[in-house]
């Protein structure tokens, strides 16, 4: 009886994983979102192996694995993530602030389009960008996250606070922005090449994570607005290097370091 009801179990799940899959595969010419959302099963000694629902989800099996193992472009250099400013975190938050702002553009008017930055917090990103050929896996292996790209305004004010607490991590990825780390905080700040206005409003694109108060960025929770996108950060990154490798156009991104550290 015991091993029927794991059977029956076992089933119910493999039905939900091979449901995940068609919807997954649905799409053939571009990444879909739906990929980055799935469901973890532990596998352990308690399990029946069921050779006839091993070869149902076979083939779904190796289709996933045909779509996350596709070349979606070619990367000329290694990009690596470190603080305060590294390769890797600023071609990620080049990529926000670039959808950001598109998206933006869509939805506010044309008075509300005050000047942007985009941040990106380097622990969430877990490896390098490799050298040679990325596929959607190594992708997902940087970002691994379902965070969502999310548009906060806040007030000048708020964002000297912010980038105190950026010096106070010792740097995170951004972009749209430049400033001096010193030992008693950030100094000489420039939004879109402009010296900080605490007077004046601005956007900043970050993840939903981020958003919310994660890595201890709780000050962003004072916004004025806030905007949800549809897009999840690692879909938005495949979807750039899709668009170079359409154009036959490698990756081969041009370092600026955005955060200058000043020995005081």
């Amino acid at each position: 009886m015991v091993k029927k009801l794991l059977i029956i179990t076992m089933k119910r799940k493999y039905i939900f994983l091979v449901t995940i899959v068609l919807l997954s595969v649905s799409c053939k010419q571009k990444f879909n979102n739906s990929l980055s959302n799935f469901e973890m099963y532990k596998i352990d000694s308690l399990i029946i192996f069921d050779e006839k629902i091993n070869e149902f989800i076979q083939p779904y099996k190796d289709s996933l694995e045909s779509i996350m193992n596709k070349r979606i472009g070619i990367n000329d250099h290694e990009l690596a993530g470190y603080k305060p400013d590294s390769p890797l975190s600023s071609f990620v938050a080049d990529i926000l602030l670039q959808k950001g702002r598109e998206f933006l553009s869509d939805v506010i008017d044309p008075e509300d389009n005050h000047p942007s930055i985009s941040i990106i917090n380097v622990r969430g990103l877990r490896t390098s960008l490799r050298k040679g050929e990325i596929t959607v896996n190594n992708i997902i292996q940087i970002v691994p996250f379902d965070n969502l790209l999310v548009a906060l305004l806040i007030t000048g004010e708020i964002m000297e606070e912010l980038f105190s607490h950026i010096a106070n991590s010792y740097g995170d990825g951004i972009a749209g922005a430049t400033c001096d780390l010193t030992s008693s905080g950030m100094n000489n700040i420039k939004i879109n090449d402009k010296e900080l206005n605490k007077d004046s409003l601005y956007w900043v694109f970050v993840s939903d994570y981020i958003a919310e108060g994660g890595d201890r960025y709780f000050i962003l929770q004072n916004y004025i607005q806030k905007i949800e996108f549809t897009k999840k950060v690692n879909d938005l990154i495949v979807e750039y290097i899709q668009e170079l490798n359409e154009k036959n156009i490698e990756i081969n991104y041009v370092y600026n370091p955005r955060i200058k550290v000043v020995n005081d």
